[in-house]
């Protein structure tokens, strides 16, 4: 059941994120052509801004999550039933909130921030924007908790997958019709009410147990407090860098940096699919094998070293040159940067390299004992990026996300280890052999001269150099650590070939 759900979760996210990759970039070109730079920053900062309302939140998703594992691996729909209600009563308090603050920041970002753009215009972008995710929040938050915790995070991906691709194609058609920003987001608001009623429909045929008037279980979510402090911390190191230009640089510098931000975050949600996928079975694992967590955990964490450092090592070497053709004709800003490249690399890097040891940490529900740690990231992150932004614009506001994440990556390892009682020098000697993996690679790459000059001649490049990378990070860390890269083959090999009976069976 777990490899099944699995192969599920990475072949649903991995497609989801190609195909976001595919339709997402379409949208901010024809924003760039159709509306302009200003246009762009003020879209990319209204969501940035919006994002800080999940901490309406208060940490209740992750810790209903993590209370969640336990009673989804052995079919305690009671136990279920009662953390569900629980979580939904808060959803439903805090959605009131969301729905007024959304529209306290409609009137205030409209009479604020300096911009050219109308002020009902400005207006009306961040209600819409804001009414969307007020919908999500409040009907279907926790549906998307349960669906992760019981494996199906791939019923999550498809529904969101084809809501996604209908408000490209949506904006893709006004865009080019020449209708402005707002008829833009009136479209995803619409399309956000379809999304709904999807997870409406689903739930009530596939989950016709589940009862959210049972006697709500709030000490199984006690932990949210704790979470809600990292999530404050995670909102602070995804949105800060934008907020920070918003205010003290301009609408422009902001549409660049979102611009390098919207490939790399892309790049980092196929990576995050690929190991996101079992993650569920590392909550289950924890609480009812240790011997097999131990295993998996072992897996896990190499895998999600060699997949950050492959994918930022292509992303970095190829996002100059697609960039000069994605912005051509935009002459408003310069989006060709040579060090932007390896600041993001290095931001996305320390990042994602650290996801088994966050994952750890949030499974065996350690918010309370890393709550400071958490706090002191935060605190490096804005006192740095604001200080050095007036003197490095961009750069700055990276150097301070690079700074904290220094101090958080380390600390995170470190008592990562420790909950495994282990030596934390096994993670930094598998840090160490990708690092100068990435930057021979990068060497060698440099050596070589492919052409570029079309979106064909760039795909079948990247195609090269992505066979190169792959080939050079997996073997090397094949021989290197033959243990765990047994124990990986073997997995691969099991799901394959039960897959591949799965649709022999089908054939017949």
């Amino acid at each position: 059941m777990q490899q099944s759900r699995g192969i599920k979760n990475i072949l649903t996210g991995v497609l989801s994120q190609v195909i976001i990759l595919a339709v997402g970039i379409i949208i901010p070109r024809l924003v760039l052509v159709n509306l302009g730079s200003e246009a762009n920053g003020l879209l990319n900062s209204v969501t940035n801004i919006l994002s800080y309302m999940s901490l309406l939140e208060a940490g209740v998703g992750t810790a209903t999550l993590q209370a969640l594992y336990k009673p989804c691996a052995v079919k305690d729909h009671k136990s279920i039933n009662s953390i569900m209600a629980a979580t939904q009563r808060f959803y439903r308090r805090t959605g009131i909130i969301y729905f007024f603050i959304v529209i306290c920041l409609s009137v205030g970002y409209a009479f604020f921030i300096d911009s050219d753009i109308p002020r009902i215009d400005v207006f009306c972008v961040v209600l819409l924007c804001g009414l969307s995710g007020v919908i999500s929040y409040y009907f279907q938050g926790k549906f998307k908790i349960l669906l992760s915790a019981e494996g199906k995070r791939y019923v999550n991906t498809s529904i969101t997958t084809i809501i996604h691709i209908a408000i490209s194609v949506s904006k893709a058609i006004l865009l080019v019709l020449g209708f402005g920003v707002v008829a833009v987001q009136v479209s995803a608001f619409i399309l956000n009410i379809v999304q709904m009623l999807a997870y409406y429909i689903y739930m009530k045929r596939h989950y016709k147990w589940l009862n959210l008037k049972e006697q709500p279980d709030f000490e199984a979510i006690s932990q949210r407090n704790y979470v809600l402090i990292h999530q404050i911390s995670g909102l602070i190191f995804s949105n800060t860098d934008v907020l920070i230009l918003t205010v003290f640089a301009t609408l422009k510098e902001v549409s660049v940096y979102t611009i390098y931000a919207m490939i790399y975050g892309m790049v980092k949600a196929i990576a995050v699919a690929i190991y996101e996928g079992y993650e569920y079975a590392l909550g289950q694992a924890y609480n009812t094998d240790r011997n097999k967590f131990l295993r998996m955990f072992d897996a896990f964490e190499l895998i999600s070293i060699i997949v950050s450092f492959t994918m930022y090592c292509i992303c970095r070497y190829m996002i100059n040159p697609f960039l000069e053709l994605y912005t051509s004709g935009v002459n408003d800003i310069n989006y060709i940067d040579r060090w932007l490249p390896w600041l993001f690399a290095a931001f996305y890097l320390l990042h994602n390299g650290r996801t088994a040891s966050g994952t750890l940490i949030q499974i065996a529900q350690h918010f309370s004992e890393t709550k400071w740690q958490t706090i002191l990231e935060a605190v490096i992150n804005l006192l740095v990026s604001i200080m050095c932004v007036q003197l490095y614009g961009i750069y700055g506001v990276l150097l301070g996300t690079i700074a904290a994440l220094l101090y958080r990556t380390n600390d995170m390892i470190i008592y990562a280890a420790k909950l495994l009682g282990r030596s934390s020098w096994i993670t930094y000697r598998r840090w160490i052999l990708n690092l100068v993996i990435f930057i021979g690679v990068s060497m060698l790459l440099e050596q070589f001269s492919f052409p570029m000059s079309n979106y064909l001649l760039l795909a079948i490049s990247a195609c090269i150099v992505a066979i190169i990378t792959i080939s050079i990070f997996v073997v090397i860390n094949a021989i290197i650590d033959r243990k765990n890269a047994t124990y990986i083959f073997s997995i691969l090999r099991n799901m394959l070939r039960k897959f591949s009976l799965r649709l022999g069976r089908r054939s017949l």
